[in-house]
C-alpha cells in the first residue's frame, strides 16, 4: 500500500507551544472543578469515576482554546484540520489491523518477558465497579484523545520536518513515554508501547486519516481490555 496524499499541516510549532503552555494550567483547572462536582453529588460512586471524568474533562477543556485558535486563526475546524474523516472502506481495515497489532505486541511480549507490574489500570480492572467505565474509556475516549494530539497535530509536524519514518517514530515516542509511569518505568513496556505507537502512526500515514488510527487504537485496547478481563475471571474460576 502506497502512503496516502497528505495534507501539508498549515499549523505551526510555535501553535503547538502554545497550545503547550496554556494545556497545564487548563487541564488543572477542569480536572480539579470536575473532581469537586463529583465529590459532591450524594452517594458513592465508582473509582474509576472519581478518577477518569477529571481527567477527561481536563483533556476537554485543553481542547476549546486549541480548537478556539485553529477557527480563528487559519478559519479552519480542529476536528477537519487532523483529519478525523474515515475514508470508504478503511473502517474494517483499522479494525484488522488494530487487532494484528495487539497479536503482534502480544507475541513479543512473550518474548521479552516484561516483569510483572501491579499498575493503577489493574486496580480499576479488578474492582467490579470501575471495570465497566475503564473499559469503555479505553475503547472510545483514550484512542480518541491520544490519537488526536499524536497522531493528529504532532505527527504532521514531525513528517514534514523529519521525513516519513523518523515522523511517526517521533511522535510515537512521547505516547509511550506518557505511558511510562504506569508501568514503574519498565523499558519492555515501554518499548511495546512505543511500538504500537508506531502501528497507529503508520495507518495515519497510509490512509491520511487521523479517525482511521483512532478506530487502529481503539480496536488494539479492546483485545487487551478482553484478554485481561478474561483472564481475571478464569482466575477468579
Amino acid at each position: 500500500m502506497e502512503p496516502a496524499e497528505q495534507q501539508t499541516p498549515f499549523w505551526s510549532w510555535k501553535d503547538i507551544l502554545y497550545a503547550g503552555v496554556l494545556a497545564v494550567p487548563l487541564f488543572i483547572a477542569g480536572a480539579f472543578v470536575s473532581a469537586l462536582l463529583i465529590g459532591a453529588l450524594p452517594g458513592v460512586k465508582p473509582k474509576a469515576v472519581e478518577i477518569l471524568v477529571p481527567q477527561f474533562v481536563g483533556f476537554t477543556v485543553v481542547l476549546i482554546p486549541l480548537a478556539f485558535m485553529f477557527r480563528v486563526r487559519y478559519e479552519q475546524s480542529l476536528w477537519r484540520s487532523v483529519n478525523f474523516g474515515i475514508p470508504r472502506g478503511e473502517w474494517h481495515r483499522s479494525l484488522a489491523s488494530g487487532v494484528g497489532l495487539a497479536v503482534l505486541v502480544l507475541a513479543l511480549a512473550a518474548l521479552l518477558r516484561p516483569p510483572p507490574i501491579r499498575s493503577p489500570l489493574q486496580d480499576l480492572f479488578d474492582d467490579p465497579a470501575s471495570a465497566p467505565y475503564l473499559a469503555v474509556a479505553a475503547v472510545t475516549l483514550a484512542p480518541l484523545f491520544e490519537e488526536l494530539v499524536f497522531r493528529g497535530l504532532l505527527q504532521p509536524l514531525l513528517v514534514r520536518t523529519a521525513g516519513a519514518i523518523a515522523g511517526v517514530l517521533l511522535a510515537a515516542l512521547p505516547f509511550a513515554l506518557l505511558h511510562g509511569p504506569e508501568y514503574a518505568w519498565s523499558w519492555r513496556h515501554v518499548l511495546m508501547i512505543l511500538i504500537a505507537g508506531v502501528g497507529f502512526g503508520f495507518k495515519r500515514l497510509m490512509t491520511g486519516s487521523t479517525g482511521a488510527a483512532a478506530i487502529m487504537h481503539s480496536a488494539y485496547n479492546a483485545v487487551n481490555v478482553t484478554l485481561y478481563i478474561f483472564a481475571r475471571n478464569l482466575i477468579d474460576g
